[in-house]
């Protein structure tokens, strides 16, 4: 999902005001991160541009074209210039909280933990099914097509030559994605007992179910968070969990703590335009950065200010299989030796917060299939006699009902 500072400067990237229908283009050509900054800045629907595709004009494709490339050239300096200014940053600690209200407690307060999620034998064999689904999804041509179900869009810019370096792909429940969920989040789980804490009990409803991957080249993301400031913490809490360990090369991900909570920050951002004035006295606020070792989740609220970082890993040719690795992360080196970072995550929206959701927002990184049918409390019981999985198919007016019933309590 795209910051808000970054809304505020899609005008002044083009130099002349457009009619509102020439900023439109056909699916194929102009990403939906592109579309949703639009819907923001113009007062919009994105969905309702794509029934006029066949009224577009040579002009109208040229223009939503420059605009995009607009964009991404903005977005490149400026996750750039932020890197700099942010410097080396913390490594992410590893939580010692013996409870999981302590360290609920904790990820309240600070916005992000880290957690031990699960062992490297389980990360070996998801990793290597996510990139076969990878490939499959990408199809003989070895491209993804934009606006294609299996990928979300990224908020990246792209390499130099275009050619794409980070993938968001939407998996299926199938069984290594069911095993690795099983173990991560049901029965003592810890890492399972945080989130369903933290996100308002075993209502809390599966939002996104995805894997993010980065190759070598892949540039930085611009400082942002996932949710809007105007919705408060606590709407939905995301697990980042390393299938490989994760070094400086391979870009972790970088967490500003405490800016969930400080309204005045996100104020900053949007109203300069990066991080650097997001403290009064010009300073580099504080940042860990996500170091993890192979099974670790970095676990973080969607208003928390963060960004993807570059993958600088020198891999010659860059495979898709599972090499040998240590597990361990450092600052230093890529243990598999392919140059791919690739994080498992999940994203649970609060119990509370369910009743004003739409039925499914094809924006967000969720096979249309799960949307509305899965809690956390069902991932919980997986593994046990109180499991009931797949999960029975629901209709958009029993998703409603469930959702405002779980909202109520």
């Amino acid at each position: 999902m795209l910051g808000g500072a970054l809304v505020g400067h899609v005008c002044a990237l083009l130099p002349n005001a457009a009619p509102l229908h020439a900023l439109t283009t056909s699916k194929a050509m102009f990403q939906r991160s592109s579309l949703l900054i639009l819907e923001a800045s113009f007062d919009f629907e994105v969905d309702d541009m794509f029934e006029e595709w066949e009224e577009l004009t040579a002009d109208d494709l040229k223009l939503a074209a420059e605009l995009e490339a607009a964009l991404k050239g903005d977005m490149l300096q400026r996750a750039e210039m932020e890197q700099r200014f942010l410097g080396q940053g913390e490594p992410l600690p590893l939580c010692q909280k013996q409870t999981a209200s302590a360290a609920a407690a904790t990820l309240a307060a600070s916005g992000v933990i880290r957690l031990r999620a699960y062992g490297p034998e389980v990360a070996a064999n998801l990793r290597s099914y996510v990139l076969q689904e990878r490939l499959d999804a990408m199809g003989p041509a070895g491209k993804q097509t934009a606006m294609d179900e299996r990928f979300s869009n990224v908020l990246t810019p792209e390499s130099a030559d275009g050619t794409a370096t980070r993938w968001d792909l939407r998996l299926p429940l199938e069984p290594p994605v069911v095993a690795a969920l099983t173990e991560m989040l049901g029965g003592e789980s810890q890492l399972g007992k945080v989130l369903e804490e933290a996100a308002g009990g075993a209502e809390a409803e599966l939002w996104e179910l995805a894997a993010l991957i980065s190759a070598p080249g892949a540039a930085a993301q611009v400082v942002h968070s996932d949710t809007l400031a105007a919705s408060g913490p606590g709407l939905l809490h995301t697990a980042f969990v390393a299938l490989q360990p994760v070094s400086r090369e391979l870009g972790p991900t970088r967490f500003l703590p405490f800016t969930h909570v400080d309204t005045a920050a996100h104020v900053r951002l949007e109203a300069t335009g990066d991080v650097t004035g997001l403290l009064e006295d010009g300073s580099p606020p504080r940042s860990f950065v996500a170091l993890l070792d192979t099974g670790d989740a970095a676990v973080y609220d969607g208003l928390l200010l963060h960004c993807g970082g570059a993958n600088t890993a020198d891999a010659a040719d860059c495979c898709d299989g599972v090499a040998g690795g240590s597990g361990v992360a450092s600052d230093t080196g890529d243990a598999n030796g392919d140059g791919l970072r690739v994080l498992f995550y999940f994203t649970f929206r609060h119990a509370s917060r369910l009743a004003e959701a739409a039925v499914h927002d094809p924006g967000r990184s969720l096979l249309p299939e799960h949307s509305g049918r899965i809690t956390i409390g069902m991932l919980r019981a997986l593994g046990t006699e109180r499991a009931v999985w797949p999960p029975p198919p629901m209709s958009a007016a029993g998703i409603s009902t469930r959702r405002a019933h779980a909202s109520a309590q």
